[in-house]
């Protein structure tokens, strides 16, 4: 039977006390981890919570932000309001305006128009015409030996004056202390004329005038300083 040395015995008796020690001692990297895990959690709560809180700082600006910005709008459009009613009121009085002046323009022209006034001289002429052929051979005998005639009419610019040569149709307009000729479109013949007058303010002469041949019923109006044809 073989024999174990001293030295050996002893060798293999530490080698086997130091496989016993390291299976029996426990790890202690295991230990610290559970250990370090508590203050991660924190640690991460905490990063979420200062996130949190940085976007709420955000969205609160962004809020307050807007809110002034939409009492800055409702001043704006108060003030537009009051501008637009001023507007408003402004245009209604012009309207008022156009109307009353649209209402005198009419109420002015709703008055005899020339044309009217010289067709109403136009029908006196005739009528006096008929009535003169009417009177006696005395009275007329007598009225036809006066070759001229004055005619007047108290119109907007003052008295107004025209002589008139009965049996050639020559017509003056008195001007001052001369008599101005009144012009003619043509020659007229040797007959019996007559001019009646009548005052209207509508006209630029402050008066309309009117001829007639009492012979042929021939008429004509009186334009600036001429006679036209009626």
């Amino acid at each position: 039977m073989a024999r174990f040395s001293p030295l050996l015995m002893m060798m293999a008796l530490l080698g086997l006390a130091g496989c016993q020690a390291n299976a029996v001692q426990p790890s202690a990297e295991p230990a610290a981890a559970v250990a370090s895990q508590p203050a991660a959690a924190a640690e991460l709560a905490q990063r979420v919570n200062d996130a949190n809180a940085e976007r709420f700082e955000s969205v609160e600006q962004r809020i307050v932000l807007m809110q002034e910005k939409l009492i800055e709008l409702n001043q704006r459009i108060e003030r537009l309001s009051v501008q637009g009613g001023q507007q408003l009121a402004g245009l209604q009085r012009l309207q008022q305006l156009q109307t009353q002046q649209v209402q005198r323009q009419m109420e002015q022209n709703s008055g005899p128009s020339t044309l009217d006034q010289l067709t109403e001289l136009v029908f006196r002429l005739e009528q006096m015409s008929a009535e003169s052929s009417q009177q006696s051979v005395s009275a007329s005998a007598t009225t036809d030996q006066a070759p001229y005639q004055l005619v007047s009419v108290y119109s907007s610019k003052g008295w107004i004056l025209l002589k008139l040569d009965r049996l050639s149709g020559t017509t003056w307009k008195a001007d001052g202390a001369d008599w101005l000729e009144i012009q003619e479109v043509g020659v007229l013949p040797a007959s019996e004329y007559q001019v009646v007058m009548q005052p209207n303010p509508n006209d630029i002469k402050g008066f309309v005038a009117a001829r007639i041949d009492r012979n042929n019923g021939i008429s004509w109006w009186l334009k600036d300083n001429q006679w036209e044809p009626f």
